[in-house]
């Protein structure tokens, strides 16, 4: 990934995005301490993770198929839909290894693998997905990025698949991709 540069949120100060294989790294340092964060986190906003899954239960209907989280870090919400859709086949990729031998000892019945969001041609089929989750990674990306990972998503998922993407600070959104290929919206 080049080197971007964007106003933080916070000070609207410039700042440069990290490369892939540092932000990989910085992850797989911090990868436990991550994992115990998240065990916490789903557990102080349960009402906010059960509504995420049930954002993506609507958005599948009676959809029959795999659904992959591309940026599954230690695997918390495919747990949380594992729990409720114990036959639905679950996949999950993230750009580090650590979080993807994480997510693997968590769901031992799920496919996981290293993959990018912005390519995940080694990793899954056109029109594979019934749907697809991409939980707060986006900002990880610039704007060549984010597109190519939304690209990725309409590759993988089925004419009717859902995706679920949601980033820090922003209501969570939900893109149904509709048999014309277009996609609506809810928050």
């Amino acid at each position: 990934m080049s080197s971007d540069v964007r106003a933080d949120a916070a000070t609207s100060e410039p700042k440069e995005m990290i490369s892939k294989e540092e932000l990989a790294a910085s992850y797989g340092k911090s990868a436990a301490g991550y994992e115990s964060m998240l065990d916490q986190e789903v557990i102080d906003k349960k009402v906010l993770y059960d509504k995420i899954v049930d954002m993506l239960l609507s958005g599948l209907g009676e959809l029959e198929g795999p659904v992959a989280d591309v940026s599954c870090g230690p695997g918390h919400v495919l747990a949380m839909l594992q729990e409720r859709q114990k036959a639905r086949p679950l996949m999950g990729s993230d750009l580090c290894q650590d979080m993807v031998d994480r997510a693997a000892k968590r769901l031992p019945d799920a496919t996981f693998q290293r993959a990018d969001m912005t390519d995940l041609s080694g990793a899954f089929k056109d029109a594979q997905l019934a749907g697809m989750i991409n939980m707060f990674a986006i900002h990880h990306v610039d704007e060549t990025g984010v597109k190519a990972a939304l690209g990725e998503a309409s590759r993988v998922l089925r004419g009717n698949g859902c995706l679920l993407l949601a980033q820090l600070g922003t209501a969570v959104l939900s893109f149904f991709k509709n048999p014309s290929g277009s996609c609506s919206s809810e928050r």
